[in-house]
């Protein structure tokens, strides 16, 4: 009778568990070979009705469909609690770590624990205490891309439950292994309504227990039952829209799922998520019989996820956090150049909103951003051209505006020579304008001689000032370099008065400094080139041409060294120069300049004639410059 004992155990517990599973799973899986797993991890998936086979792209993947690792681009933490009813908790941990040509590696567990359940020696007798079921997972995957359009993934488990029942404790392991695919069509060539929907589909399929685990429970050598976990063949797929509103930074995405459980009936599950500036999630889902909820806030490394679902026992709510570190892996599909069009797109956006709302400077700062992820766009090339002329004439007029505006005010009350000075400043901005040139004639002919004197004083007395303010400038930009900039501002000082002295010192000797610095820069430009190093050449050669545009030994040795670096660059692919390049992008936006030059410095040892490289590359300096940090 004592050996039967434990099996009563054992067939009570089942009983008290199956009826306590109905509620749980509310989904027909109760009391199959594992079920426990199919409850799922992540608060942000949970609250899409467990609709993410087909998005899987956060570290949850190692669960739901390990394929999707391959979208990680940096190190992810996960933590996931959901307390559930009769002192049960179900825990996840999970952690991605993304490699830059070898894939994404992942590890994780589940663990539900369920206490207090009462033992019985018969199902009508008394009860003599309590024990509870331990029952883990542990998860081990990986995701990698191989090909532009296909990722692929393998999640291995194992699997242990844990009953401690009187003076024997039960215990059963057994191993699992399933398989994942992601089909991302971002990269496909091809335009059109048609084309332009598809590339914004996400397709998964997840076949877990493809190697089923096997769990033989034992204690003490006597054995108690076996369970072999069924095929669970899971397909999703995802749509994605960004920028609904541009100027809100927005993301829509709806899921759908269709899971086949092994002898079981279809189930369906879809869901979605709406993220507000790229910090507030809303989401919204329906499975397993229940509609969920969720919100999610995210900041900079830190995503906080909640979800909650109204059942007939209570309110469950579901808490993840997940951590993102580390250095941000660059063979992803941040960086494609699909990716690199939805950026370029979405910041042009910004730019013709802020157009339209007469904001110009702001329209210019984002069709900047956007040539810095397309240099090559001719159309956002020649808004842009437009918009500048548009604005330095809007700028003139409205200066212009309000100077006329105060010249009319001061001849109104009778202050001529303040008059006089404002319609001088507008035939300074305009040369052709009649009516400034008719009230300067009118004014001066209303002036008597004391007043002419007193004005030509006051002309005199402003140009010392302008002089001297130009002088300063001049001074401050060849502190910082800026030679020909220094000259310009000395020149102005020539145009007030022609035999300022220390003006033309100071311009001749900066002159000789310019062509001492361009034999220099020449000379050592041919030093690089003779020892083959393209990329230094190059750039040599082009500080050159920053002092003289027009240097004709630069622009030949610029081209030699182009043919130069034709024959003896390694073969590189188009694909790694733009991917290192859309990185360098990414960083130069994030404020991030310095890591942003150490990178297209690399792409010049690959590629040394990228004019879009040099470009950032003199943007990044240039910032750096401003920033105090040469």
């Amino acid at each position: 009778m004592e050996k039967r004992v434990p099996k009563i155990a054992v067939l009570t517990f089942l009983f008290s568990f199956l009826i306590f599973s109905a509620k749980l799973w509310a989904a027909g899986d109760a009391g199959a070979p594992g079920s426990f797993l199919n409850f799922g991890t992540g608060a942000r998936s949970q609250a899409m009705g467990s609709a993410f086979t087909g998005l899987c792209d956060d570290v949850s993947a190692i669960y739901w469909n390990p394929a999707g690792l391959s979208q990680l681009a940096r190190n992810q933490l996960t933590f996931f609690n959901a307390p559930l009813w009769e002192d049960t908790h179900y825990l996840f941990t999970g952690y991605g770590h993304p490699t830059k040509k070898l894939g994404t590696f992942g590890i994780g567990l589940i663990n539900l624990i369920s206490s207090e359940f009462e033992y019985r020696k018969t199902i009508s007798a008394h009860s003599e205490g309590t024990f509870h079921i331990n029952q883990m997972a542990f998860l081990f995957a990986y995701g990698r891309k191989f090909f532009p359009v296909l990722s692929a993934g393998l999640g291995f488990k194992i699997v242990q439950k844990g009953m401690p029942i009187e003076d024997k404790d039960y215990f059963g392991g057994g191993f699992g292994m399933d398989l994942g695919l992601l089909y991302h069509p971002q990269d496909i060539k091809g335009e059109g309504f048609f084309w332009k929907q598809l590339k914004r589909l996400s397709f998964g399929v997840n076949l877990q227990n493809l190697v089923p685990p096997k769990v033989q429970m034992e204690a003490n050598g006597t054995f108690c039952s076996k369970e072999t976990y069924g095929l669970n063949l899971k397909f999703g797929t995802s749509y994605c829209v960004r920028n609904l509103v541009p100027r809100l930074r927005d993301k829509l995405t709806v899921n759908i799922d269709l899971d086949k459980p092994y002898l079981r009936g279809l189930k369906v599950a879809f869901g979605g998520e709406y993220w507000f500036k790229n910090t507030i999630a809303f989401r919204l889902g329906y499975g397993k019989g229940d509609i969920n909820f969720g919100l999610g806030f995210l900041y900079r490394w830190l995503q906080a996820d909640y979800a909650f679902t109204p059942h007939d026992l209570g309110l469950s709510h579901k808490f993840s956090i997940t951590l993102k570190f580390g250095r941000q892996v660059i063979e992803l599909e941040e960086f494609t150049r699909y990716r690199a069009k939805l950026q370029t797109e979405e910041y042009y956006k910004l730019g013709v909103e802020h157009y339209r709302a007469g904001k110009l400077g702001d329209a210019l700062a984002e069709w900047d951003k956007a040539l810095i992820w397309s240099p090559d766009d001719l159309e956002i090339q020649k808004k842009v051209e437009e918009v500048s002329k548009e604005m330095e004439i809007t700028v003139t007029r409205k200066l212009m505006e309000k100077r006329i505006g105060q010249a009319y005010s001061f001849y109104e009350e009778g202050k001529l020579i303040d008059s006089l000075d404002e319609w001088r400043e507008v035939l300074k901005l305009d040369p052709t304008s009649i009516r400034a040139k008719e009230y300067i004639e009118r004014i001066e002919g209303k002036l008597s001689r004391i007043e002419r004197e007193k004005y030509l004083e006051r002309v005199k007395e402003k140009k010392k000032g302008e002089i001297v303010r130009f002088l300063g400038k001049g001074d401050r930009l060849y502190e910082e370099g800026k030679y020909v900039q220094a000259i310009r501002e000395w020149e102005k000082i020539l145009k007030i008065n022609p035999k300022h002295t220390l003006a033309r010192e100071n311009i001749d000797h900066v002159r000789k400094r310019i062509e001492w610095l361009i034999d220099s820069h020449l000379s050592q430009g041919k030093d690089f080139y003779g020892k083959e190093d393209s990329a230094s050449a190059i750039i040599e050669f082009k500080i050159v041409l920053k002092f003289d545009s027009e240097n004709k030994e630069a622009k030949e040795y610029i081209e030699k060294t182009k043919e130069q670096a034709a024959k003896i660059v390694k073969k590189v692919s188009r694909r790694e120069i733009d991917t290192l390049y859309y990185e360098a992008a990414d960083l130069y936006l994030k404020g991030k300049y310095e890591e942003s030059i150490n990178i297209l410095n690399k792409i010049l040892e690959l590629d040394p004639v990228n004019e879009n490289v040099y470009k950032l590359l003199e943007k990044a300096k240039s910032v750096l410059e401003l920033m105090g940090k040469k």
